[in-house]
């Protein structure tokens, strides 16, 4: 069985109670309204910046498939990537 390395541990946004309940219904929802928790990455694809107008404002994680959302900017994310190499 082939061991998993951690690359980073990455801070992400979560649903809350409310967030799922509005995305049902098709509400907006802000980033202030998601809970954002420490997600371990053994596997990392691609690292997405996402901009509001010309301002980068936080990023996609690419992994097995899925996206997912961290308040962090490229830098940040490319620097806990490097820090958990060492």
């Amino acid at each position: 069985m082939r061991k998993l390395e951690l690359i980073a541990m990455i801070p992400v946004f979560f649903h809350t109670d409310e967030t799922t309940e509005l995305e049902k219904i098709e509400m907006p929802i802000t980033a202030d309204m998601y809970e954002v928790r420490e997600c371990p990455f053994y596997d990392i694809s691609a690292v997405t910046p996402i901009y509001d107008g010309d301002k980068q404002v936080e990023c996609n994680i690419h992994c097995g498939g899925e996206v997912f959302k961290t308040p962090l900017l490229l830098d940040e994310v490319r620097n806990l990537i490097e820090q958990g190499r060492v």
